[in-house]
């Protein structure tokens, strides 16, 4: 219940960030439009002109290849927005300050199995897990991953991991929010 409070609080946080991209998303595709609009009518022009005498199913053809391209464009740009908005989340929640980063650990610690377990981080995150393992009173040992983790920690119990990496955190988000984040992007796009 907690990590979707906490899920919550960054889905709230990331609203306005995802307003400025909207913004800034707005101006870029309208102006990727325009120049594909110029594209388009200069292409159709000089097909016009190359192709008076063939029969207008080619030029349909050709006119319906070219949107088709125009539209695959569009949709890659949409795609790396996208990319970036999750990534932007993921870089703001990894610049948390060690007391903001201390008291998300606190809370992620609440969904963890009540149960003996390892909690396994980066060597540069050690001390900072360390010191919120102690504040919570729990009895979890930590040590270093042998792969990188980045922020957040992988809790290791006899039976079964659970990834609770800041990146696996945004991965579920984006798992359950890039639909809804997409169609307020791109609505009417």
């Amino acid at each position: 219940m907690a990590l979707q409070e906490i899920i919550k609080t960054l889905e709230q946080e990331h609203q306005t960030e995802l307003e400025k991209i909207n913004q800034e998303t707005a101006a870029t595709i309208k102006e990727l439009e325009n120049d594909f609009a110029k594209k388009i009518q200069a292409e159709k022009e000089r097909i016009l002109a190359s192709v008076r005498q063939a029969s207008g199913r080619r030029l349909d053809m050709d006119l319906f290849a070219q949107k088709s391209r125009h539209q695959q464009e569009l949709l890659r740009k949409k795609r790396e927005i996208l990319s970036a908005v999750y990534s932007r989340a993921l870089s703001k929640l990894s610049q948390l300050s060690p007391v903001e980063q201390e008291e998300f650990l606190l809370k992620m610690f609440k969904e963890l199995p009540k149960q003996k377990g390892q909690l396994l981080t980066d060597k540069s995150q050690i001390s900072l897990l360390e010191k919120a393992v102690k504040k919570s009173g729990l009895a979890l040992s930590v040590a270093a991953s042998q792969s990188e983790l980045g922020a957040g920690f992988v809790w290791q119990g006899e039976d079964v991991d659970i990834d609770m990496t800041f990146a696996k955190i945004i991965d579920e988000i984006k798992s359950r929010t890039e639909t809804e984040i997409g169609h307020e992007l791109f609505v009417g796009q």
